[in-house]
């Protein structure tokens, strides 16, 4: 619920629809002084509601305090769900991606915009494989926001309720991007309210990781493997992964060789097949890989094979990776307690949005 409109004065006119994060000169209301340092550290997150005028760089905005409601996480502002805006886009990809199912030249995504009373939007995107995947969560994701309009913006307890409304239409697939996309929309937009990172709302912080360039590297020739892998580390990567799955194990062998030759003994290699093998194949190829340095095997066979994985995690030295394709994190339970992998990397949309991770 919005308070008592505040007029003050916001300093970088670019940054004016994030208030909290702007300078304040000058309150009109001097008897409101005291709550200067309180929106500089962001501790107060405030809503947009009018943009007054702009002069010299110097921008006037009207806007008001959003009311606090205690969580479980804390103090954090009260927002109700108002509406949801989507676009579906396709962006070129700089480095195609070949895999043994098909080439990908262009990454579908579905840009969402989730709006609430109080004027702080949370926003999230997702890629869905297709253009018509995009269309087709777009259209749940209304759907679901329907459902949950006028309620207050309470992730777990919004999913626990359209769990049970999509419960019969199967909370899977294109279903569970759509409520993964809604979580992701609320955890950002009350994060934003709050003036903190999403990391810092959670009760994490933010710090650097180890990342890899998942880019490119498809199923090509030798050569031209080592050369995309060279140019996938200018931008200060460790790591890159090769997409393999050729017709046989000499195949695989001569571009993985190709590009371990190709760059330094610090930089790891993993390696995805992208589901293409049997087991038998799977145990064959990965005992050759571990002698080429290769840091992981992933996905080689059907993603839901638990008993196929289990079987070669517990056969191969070198880690077996899974996890991309975890419906849900009761399927990711199902795999370890299986001891169906050695590593695991949940996808946001399928394990279920920022919920679905913590």
């Amino acid at each position: 619920m919005l308070g008592e409109p505040i007029e003050l004065i916001v300093a970088d006119h670019q940054n004016k629809p994030d208030i909290a994060s702007g300078i304040a000169r000058k309150w009109f209301d001097v008897d409101k002084v005291d709550m200067i340092a309180d929106l500089i550290n962001s501790s107060i997150a405030f809503s947009v509601s009018q943009l007054a005028k702009e002069k010299d760089g110097i921008v006037i905005i009207k806007a008001a305090r959003i009311s606090k409601t205690k969580t479980a996480r804390g103090d954090t502002p009260g927002l109700t769900i108002r509406g949801v805006k989507t676009a579906v886009v396709e962006v070129p990809m700089n480095f195609p991606l070949g895999t043994s199912a098909a080439i990908v030249r262009a990454a579908p995504l579905l840009l969402v915009d989730l709006l609430t009373e109080e004027g702080v939007t949370g926003r999230t995107y997702l890629f869905c494989y297709r253009r018509s995947g995009a269309k087709a969560v777009a259209a749940l994701l209304e759907d679901a926001v329907d459902v949950v309009r006028g309620q207050q913006a309470a992730p777990v307890k919004i999913g626990q309720l359209l769990g049970r409304r999509f419960a019969l239409l199967g909370v899977a697939g294109l279903a569970r991007m759509a409520l993964a996309a809604l979580d992701g929309a609320i955890w950002d937009a009350l994060a934003r309210a709050a003036g903190l990172p999403l990391a810092n709302f959670l009760g994490g912080e933010v710090r650097s990781v180890p990342a890899y360039n998942s880019s490119g590297l498809g199923l090509m020739a030798p050569e031209a493997a080592a050369d995309e892998a060279e140019l996938l580390l200018q931008r200060g990567f460790k790591a890159v992964k090769l997409r393999l799955g050729y017709s046989d194990l000499a195949g695989d062998l001569a571009v993985t060789r190709a590009v371990r030759a190709r760059l330094s003994d610090t930089v790891e290699i993993f390696v995805d097949y992208n589901q293409a093998l049997d087991l038998p194949e799977a145990l064959k190829r990965g005992l050759a890989l571990k002698q080429e340095g290769v840091a992981w095997l992933e996905e080689p066979i059907r993603h839901d094979d638990l008993i196929g994985y289990s079987r070669l995690a517990g056969k191969l030295a070198l880690p077996v990776q899974l996890g991309e394709n975890f419906d849900g994190p009761g399927q990711m339970a199902q795999a370890l307690r299986a001891s169906a992998c050695d590593l695991v990397m949940p996808d946001y949309v399928r394990i279920g949005g920022v919920t679905g991770w913590v």
